[in-house]
């Protein structure tokens, strides 16, 4: 057993991502056959006890000091550092243990892990921050919600479950504004986050498809482009293709965004019409809806993609990248099903299977040309959509 063991620990130190993902899988299955139904509930009870306690451990730095010191600390160190109570310092320090966050050297002595490095970086706590802070109340008003609701899903975005924690009517991006401290760490996590994910361009053949655009021509619109982020990543991988590249969005996102060579800014609401043809917009290229949808119900969704595809020249000259969680039909990853429900119940949106996308294109008169997946950790995946014939 030992030396099994050790051999997937060695393993695990040289894999790729996705045969890490795999073994990951196989090890979550190997642990519930082992556990009793009784141990894995328990478990599951104490998972908001333990986002808690790493809350708490966050506000004490409890993570940076560990992740700062070269040796071992002991926890009344550690209570000197935060000025907190030398007793409750000591009973946080061996939870946090106990649960692999930090590292018991012996009773009382404490030091860093792998895990203890990355809770101390300001991009995690910020993402800790906002699943907690911000997430937490609306996780735990969903039983309610939905009980009230007689179980019905969850379509209007101005009637959420994050509508009944906080008690707004205002829509949620709007909402969001009003909250500083939650807007900072959403933003923050979001760009961290943002950073550390696979490129969809390599796997995408851009260049190919998109050669031949003439200089006064539009090769790409970037709609809902935020800050024109994917934008940019095209022109710095394809400088030699030529076209307009201009990034949609609300005007007060585009007045934060950075100036940038090539990149045209228009401001532009999703669910109006695009302009008309001396705008530029019609009969593009490439459009491109990058982590849009899955904010929308398929009724948003449905006028969204309606005035994309009046914009799109039919044959396949003009191609939609939607660039999002494509799940499988069966057997989906836990960030896909995760993410799912935060967006239902922040948003009323959704992560789509392969099948209801291909649905919900069909309806209005768009087709899958081709999937390109990008990210073997999660689904994320390239949707190259086209008019649909007849």
């Amino acid at each position: 057993m030992e030396e099994a063991l050790q051999q997937l620990k060695d393993a695990a130190q040289n894999v790729d991502a996705a045969t890490r993902q795999s073994l990951l899988g196989q090890l979550q299955a190997l642990q519930l056959e082992l556990e009793r139904p009784n141990d894995t509930i328990k478990r599951v009870m104490f998972l908001n006890c333990q986002m808690a306690v790493v809350r708490v451990g966050i506000d004490l730095k409890i993570f940076n000091h560990l992740a700062e010191s070269q040796d071992p600390l002991k926890a009344t160190q550690i209570a000197e550092k935060t000025g907190a109570d030398a007793a409750l310092i000591s009973r946080i320090l061996r939870y946090l243990a106990c649960t692999g966050y930090i590292k018991e050297e012996a009773q009382d002595v404490f030091s860093r892990n792998h895990i203890t490095s990355c809770l101390a970086s300001s991009d995690t706590q910020a993402g800790m921050r906002h699943y907690f802070d911000f997430l937490g109340p609306i996780y735990q008003s969903l039983p309610s919600y939905l009980s009230e609701r007689n179980h019905t899903s969850i379509t209007d975005p101005t009637s959420t479950p994050l509508h009944y924690a906080y008690k707004t009517s205002l829509d949620p991006w709007s909402w969001f504004q009003t909250q500083p401290a939650k807007s900072l760490a959403f933003s923050t996590w979001a760009a961290a986050r943002e950073k550390d994910m696979p490129a969809w361009l390599p796997t995408y053949p851009l260049a190919s498809l998109g050669s031949g655009v003439a200089s006064s021509a539009t090769l790409l619109v970037d709609c809902g482009g935020s800050f024109g982020q994917q934008s940019q990543l095209v022109r710095d991988t394809h400088p030699s293709l030529t076209g307009r590249v201009i990034v949609q969005d609300f005007p007060a996102v585009l007045a934060a965004a950075p100036a940038r060579d090539g990149i045209e800014k228009m401001p532009h609401d999703l669910f109006t019409p695009q302009p008309e043809a001396a705008a530029g917009t019609r009969g593009a290229r490439f459009y491109c809806l990058r982590q849009v949808l899955h904010d929308h119900s398929d009724a948003q969704a449905r006028v969204i993609l309606g005035h994309l595809r009046d914009a799109m020249n039919p044959g396949g000259e003009s191609v939609l990248l939607i660039d999002e969680i494509v799940m499988p039909n069966s057997g989906a990853g836990w960030m896909d099903v995760h993410m799912d429900i935060v967006v239902m119940a922040g948003l009323a949106g959704m992560e789509r299977p392969l099948g209801q996308w291909e649905g919900l294109l069909g309806e209005v008169g768009l087709g899958v040309r081709e999937v390109y997946r990008y990210n073997p950790e999660t689904s994320d995946a390239v949707l190259e959509v086209v008019v649909a014939e007849g």
